[in-house]
């Protein structure tokens, strides 16, 4: 009986002490605890702010998405690529800066980049993904006319500001619906276009009384050989033939030999460097001129190989000219440097096309006080003005982001380039 007992007792103490355990485990209270308390959890940048929390705090940080749509391969890369270079540094200085200050909070901008290869369905598509999957409610380009045509009837659709340099949208900028097309370069139409000023400015500097003039075949090249047809012959030149051509096309001497026969003093090429590299070579190996003219979005590159064979070469920068070393052209430089590790290419002046117009963008949408109300930016980006590398003046009743431009004339042998300001401001 007594070993009974001293079982049972035995028995109520192992349930007891299991009691007590199981008391401990479920929450029972102590006199103070055994383990430190997990530490608050981070503030999300969402989340109202905490009562306790100094107002002198820095506001939290977002991102929110850009798209980036231009040929970055393709026989528009070399200006696309290094006008989106542009965009990249202009984006890498706002966030370096705490990013776009809105209502309380701070918009890192993070630029999702697709490449059209300058093809017009490409660009469909890639803009199509940007709105629908992105998110984004700006897009920077695309560079060129052929891909932003129908790029535009999607970011107009859905409201989405669209940042281009293209000439095709000029005929757009006026109109309401079409109001979400930002132009960040001039182009070549008046007011203050390209096509006004360097006409007068070739011909004086060439002395001309004579040119023929190519330029691409489609409908911004056919516009373009136009506006400086006019703008030659307003100048007093003669313009002896106008050839409208295939951008695709190797072979361009059937049309330099109806231009070499109407024995012209210089010839003008339009687009850009891939068309006059063509262009420019045929034109010497027939001995028609050696004075040379690119229109629209020419560099230096395009008489690479040449340069013992001509006498004068004139271009518009489009932009400036970055072998000068104003304070604002030097810090943009080195911004560029700290970003790709390397000096730039100062004969690229597409590097402006978007550097200043997204900075531009960026003040409307704090001055909105929004990063998403399309509306409402625009309304604010228009009639506001921007001095830095350039001097911009967004115009009150259109998208277009006016400004003044360098233009040079570079002489052989030697290759010493004069530079002239022209256009609004004469900067």
């Amino acid at each position: 009986m007594s070993r009974k007992l001293d079982s049972h007792v035995r028995l109520a103490g192992i349930m007891l002490f299991i009691v007590t355990l199981l008391l401990s485990a479920c929450g029972a209270p102590s006199a103070a605890p055994t383990t430190k308390a997990p530490a608050a959890p981070a503030q999300s940048a969402s989340a109202p702010a905490a009562s306790a929390q100094p107002s002198s705090a820095a506001p939290a940080s977002e991102t929110i998405k850009w798209g980036a749509l231009d040929g970055l391969t393709g026989n528009i890369a070399s200006v696309s690529v290094p006008a989106q270079e542009g965009a990249q540094v202009a984006v890498a200085k706002i966030n370096a800066a705490g990013g776009i200050k809105v209502g309380g909070k701070s918009y890192k901008i993070e630029l999702v980049t697709y490449d059209n290869r300058g093809d017009p369905k490409e660009s469909v598509a890639g803009a199509e993904k940007l709105i629908s999957r992105d998110g984004v409610k700006v897009i920077v380009g695309p560079s060129f006319s052929v891909a932003t045509q129908p790029t535009q009837e999607i970011t107009n659709r859905d409201k989405v500001i669209l940042l281009t340099p293209a000439q095709i949208v000029e005929s757009y900028l006026d109109k309401p619906d079409k109001k979400w097309i930002v132009k960040s370069l001039v182009g070549e139409a008046p007011p203050y276009g390209k096509a006004v000023f360097m006409p007068a400015y070739a011909s004086k500097e060439l002395n001309l009384k004579s040119i023929a003039i190519a330029s691409p075949n489609d409908e911004v090249g056919t516009t373009i050989a136009k506006q400086y047809k006019e703008g030659f012959e307003k100048a007093g030149v003669k313009v002896t033939a106008v050839e409208l051509f295939d951008r695709k096309a190797a072979d361009y001497y059937p049309e330099l030999t109806r231009i070499k026969a109407t024995n012209p003093e210089a010839l003008g090429v339009a687009y850009v460097d891939e068309d006059g590299k063509k262009w420019f070579r045929q034109a010497v190996e027939l001995g028609i001129t050696k004075k040379l003219v690119g229109i629209s979005s020419m560099t230096p590159a395009a008489i690479a190989g040449i340069e013992d064979k001509i006498t004068d070469y004139v271009i518009s920068y489009a932009t400036k000219n970055l072998a000068n070393d104003t304070p604002q052209i030097k810090q943009f430089k080195d911004e560029y440097k700290q970003l790709f590790g390397r000096d730039l290419d100062a004969s690229k002046f597409a590097l402006l096309y978007y550097y200043e117009p997204i900075q531009m963008l960026v003040k409307a949408m704090e001055k909105a006080g929004t990063v998403t109300d399309t509306d409402k930016i625009i309304d604010a980006l228009r009639g506001s003005e921007f001095k830095g590398v350039m001097t911009y003046t967004a115009l009150k009743d259109q998208g277009l982001l006016a400004h003044g431009f360098d233009a040079a004339h570079i002489t052989y042998p030697g290759g010493k380039a004069t530079f002239s300001s022209l256009g609004l401001g004469a900067q």
